[in-house]
Parts: C-alpha cells; sequence; structure tokens
C-alpha cells in the first residue's frame, strides 16, 4: 500500500541510537513519524544484495555525472543550487574559502550562524531535529575554516555563538539530546 504523497525521509544511526527527518507534516507536529519507521524497517529487513543494489544505484549515478564533463555538471549543479539554499550557501562558502579576506568569511559565516540560531518562539521537541542539522552545517563551515589555516576567524564565530548559545538552549525543548549533541560539535573543532 502506498500513501498519497512522496516524502523524503533520512535516517541516521544504528541499533537504539537512530535519529532522522522527515518533510512529512506529520514530523514537524510529532517528529519521529512512520515513514522513518518505515525505512528502518525495510533497511532492517533488507537482504545483503539489495543493500548492494543501493551502493551500486549510486556507483551508476556518480559514473554518470563523471561522464558529463565538467562544464555540464557544473551547470547541472547550478541548477540544482538554484532550488537548494542549504547548497547554494556551501558552494558560495567553498568558493570564498579559497580567496576570499577573513572579513568576507567571518561574514558569510556570521549570517548562517544567525539564521541558524534565529529563534523567535519557544522551539518543541518537533523543531530541535532541524535546528539540530542547521547548527551541524554552521559548524562544519567551521571546522573547514580551521582545516584552511583560519583559525582566527573560526575562534571569533566560535565566541560569537557561544555568546549567545545558553539564550538558544533555553529556547529549546531538547529533550532528545539533538541540539545539544549539534552544540557539542564546535567544542570538538578545536
Amino acid at each position: 500500500m502506498s500513501g498519497s504523497q512522496v516524502y523524503r525521509a533520512r535516517l541516521v544511526g544504528s541499533g537504539r541510537a537512530l535519529s532522522g527527518t522527515c518533510d512529512c507534516p506529520a514530523f514537524d507536529d510529532w517528529g519521529f513519524c512512520k515513514h522513518l519507521v518505515a525505512v528502518a524497517l525495510t533497511v532492517n529487513a533488507a537482504s545483503p544484495s539489495a543493500l548492494g543494489d543501493v551502493e551500486a544505484r549510486r556507483t551508476r549515478i556518480g559514473e554518470h555525472l563523471r561522464g558529463l564533463g565538467v562544464n555540464r555538471l557544473a551547470a547541472r549543479l547550478l541548477e540544482v543550487a538554484d532550488r537548494d539554499q542549504a547548497l547554494m550557501r556551501e558552494l558560495e562558502f567553498e568558493t570564498s574559502l579559497g580567496g576570499a579576506d577573513d572579513s568576507v568569511l567571518f561574514e558569510q559565516i556570521a549570517s548562517a550562524l544567525d539564521e541558524a540560531t534565529a529563534v523567535e518562539d519557544y522551539v518543541d521537541w518537533r523543531g530541535a531535529g532541524t535546528l539540530a542539522d542547521d547548527l551541524r552545517a554552521v559548524f562544519e563551515q567551521i571546522r573547514q575554516l580551521l582545516d584552511a589555516g583560519r583559525a582566527a576567524v573560526a575562534i571569533k564565530l566560535l565566541d560569537r555563538f557561544f555568546d549567545d548559545a545558553e539564550d538558544l538552549f533555553e529556547a529549546v525543548d531538547d529533550s532528545n539530546g539533538e541540539v545539544g549533541g549539534a552544540m557539542a560539535k564546535p567544542r570538538n573543532c578545536i
């Protein structure tokens, strides 16, 4: 039996340490939804050959993309980024990381950090996972700054985050520990 809508579910972890997101309305209202349960049950019941089919599919797609050539691949990626704001931000950051001065990088990531932590109302447990994902994305950019030898900018950004972290944490029901886990990530950067 299938439903009337197609939703994108993302499940991570193993055993009892599972978390995930789904773009269905129930996930927004209640958190871990039936779609995530269905994904977990499907993966658990899958044969090794079925799991291999998933990897083979990724391999075929990778081969196709490599075959497009640089110009067509770049054009395709930009088309997708035009529809995906998060991807566009990642590409802008990667572009800036190579040559932008520290003040440009700081402003770019500070803007993403401000957007991720802009909590207008109380965030209940159903929205905590999305907030945690947004924080992880920003912290990954800060880690990349450190890897690129831009520690001064990274430290300035982390200072900015930790100045407001307590207020953010008080505005979130983090009973599943997702935001706390994401907030631990920058501590592991340094």
